[in-house]
């Protein structure tokens, strides 16, 4: 979840980080078009966004029914909340005083600005994250890989869950891939 420049950031708390303005590397060119090319500079204003991906434990407290619709995977309250469509996690932002954050902000917010490929960095490393080709090949608690920080200390950001973003897709300026 994220809050944009223009709300006052005196009322947030330790669950949150902020993303400084400025220019970042949004891409890469590394992997091909289908998969982010090219990469290019994007600038944008501060903005906050959560510290760890949304639990459900936080995210029933706020919308109560989706507890009857917990997979068996999510079934710990500190995992990250799954089986939520776009429109309902627009919908907790909402209810919570926040918005989705764009692609671009979410993916300033898990690389920083000098176009790193993982949140650690550019080079893969084994163990760093809950990614399936060598994690826990399941959800696990939020921030259980502490090695998957950003360099702006947000967690998770390089596996455990894909997250929701408020944009739909677009082709980056001079892709091929449409």
């Amino acid at each position: 979840m994220a809050f944009s420049e223009n709300i006052e950031f005196r009322n947030t708390t330790d669950d949150m980080v902020v993303i400084p303005s400025g220019k970042f590397k949004m891409g890469c060119d590394q992997f091909g078009p289908m998969h982010g090319a090219p990469e290019h500079l994007v600038y944008l204003n501060q903005f906050m966004i959560d510290r760890f991906e949304v639990t459900n434990k936080r995210f029933e407290e706020i919308i109560p029914d989706h507890k009857l619709r917990r997979s068996k995977l999510s079934s710990c309250n500190e995992c990250p909340v799954t089986n939520v469509s776009w429109y309902e996690a627009v919908d907790y932002c909402y209810l919570t005083g926040k918005t989705l954050p764009t692609e671009a902000q979410w993916e300033k917010a898990a690389r920083g600005v000098d176009g790193r490929i993982y949140p650690w960095g550019n080079d893969y490393e084994k163990g760093k994250s809950n990614m399936d080709i060598d994690g826990a090949k399941g959800l696990v608690e939020v921030g259980t890989y502490p090695a998957d920080i950003s360099p702006y200390k947000a967690y998770d950001l390089g596996g455990n869950v894909m997250e929701w973003t408020m944009d739909w897709y677009q082709a980056y300026p001079g892709s091929t891939y449409k």
